[in-house]
């Protein structure tokens, strides 16, 4: 989904990030806290992920997450840890 709009809500239903995916369908959201997160697009649908909590419990900065959204699902999700 290129350049489609996309909003995470917290699972204390707050949202979380706001913005777009690239010209590959893909978007990064920066640091963000381990929780599970719903993830909205009006041009593709919604879909739950879970960010473990044993990624950043090790590590020294809370994690960011790259989501790649493809036919109703999320093909992947790569930690970055910095």
């Amino acid at each position: 989904m290129k350049f489609a709009r996309v909003t995470l809500y917290s699972s204390s239903v707050k949202v979380a990030w706001v913005g777009a995916t690239d010209k590959d369908g893909g978007f990064a959201t920066g640091s963000m806290p381990a929780d599970e997160y719903r993830i909205e697009s009006p041009s593709w649908g919604s879909a739950t992920v879970r960010l473990d909590p044993s990624v950043s419990k090790h590590a020294i900065q809370t994690p960011s997450w790259t989501l790649t959204l493809m036919d109703h699902g999320c093909i992947s999700s790569i930690a970055q840890v910095n």
